[in-house]
């Protein structure tokens, strides 16, 4: 299978965040545009499959303007590598090839890792607009398909670039507070009747509020769990005992008993 740029260009133009190099460590960096502001932006990478690239070692490239057209007459590609000095600074990667093969290419060099970004119609560098630069393009990776294909040192990629005006960026909105909802209220008991003649009352303090439990004079008295709503008191027969003894001669003991907290408990 012979590569067919057209085809892939046809698919970058639908698919503009395309890249499926990411796992050959190939990424974008991204120029942050302006309202209104012209530049290019990559708008697809592809790594050549073995029956595609057949050995070799580029970086094909293609430039489209604003309605997805080859620019002409020629293009221009600025590009560097990790480690290069100053005196090797490469002559601009030039775009004009005829439209059945990529406008351009970039050879690969063995361990070269390469940056590059398009430069438009200008020989003279970033004076036709900013751009997306793509990066750590390089050949040194295993071996895929056989030797006709791709080889350690022998890996290709195609991107592609297109003239491009932003639109109105807008900064971050602020997101709206995710609203709190009033919790539930409490369920209140419905009263009970209490009649007249009572044994005593229960009270629970807690703060400055009280819990006031009644119960009936004539209520029945079990030593087994009874049916039906009850109270349930356990207490020590023998410190009930001395509370009565040291109380006085009213008919009445007042007793306080102290409410803890359990966990998972009603």
């Amino acid at each position: 299978m012979a590569f067919n740029h057209q085809e892939w260009n046809s698919r970058f133009l639908v698919d503009p965040d395309y890249n499926d190099a990411v796992n050959y460590g190939v990424g974008i960096f991204r120029h942050n545009p302006v309202s209104g502001e012209r530049y290019w932006r990559i708008i697809g990478i592809h790594h050549l499959l073995p029956d595609e690239n057949l050995g070799n070692h580029n970086l094909f490239f293609d430039v489209l303007d604003i309605n997805g057209n080859r620019v002409r007459p020629i293009v221009w590609i600025n590009w560097v590598w990790e480690g290069m000095r100053s005196e090797e600074q490469p002559p601009l990667a030039q775009g004009d090839k005829p439209d059945n093969e990529p406008a351009g290419n970039i050879a690969l060099g063995w361990n070269q890792i390469v940056y590059a970004k398009c430069n438009g119609r200008n020989t003279t560098r970033d004076t036709d607009g900013n751009s997306d630069w793509i990066q750590k393009v390089h050949t040194n990776h295993p071996d895929e398909g056989d030797a006709e294909g791709n080889t350690r040192g022998h890996h290709s990629f195609y991107v592609v670039w297109q003239e491009t005006v932003a639109g109105e960026v807008d900064p971050d909105p602020i997101p709206d507070p995710i609203p709190i909802p009033d919790p539930d209220p409490l369920p209140q008991p419905d009263p009970i009747p209490i009649p007249s003649n009572i044994i005593g009352e229960v009270k629970t303090w807690q703060d400055e509020q009280h819990l006031k439990l009644i119960v009936p004079w004539l209520a029945d008295i079990y030593n087994e769990l009874p049916n039906g709503p009850h109270l349930e008191l356990l207490v020590n027969k023998l410190r009930l005992q001395e509370i009565i003894n040291q109380a006085s001669v009213m008919d009445t003991v007042r007793l306080y008993v102290q409410l803890k907290w359990e966990e998972n408990e009603v």
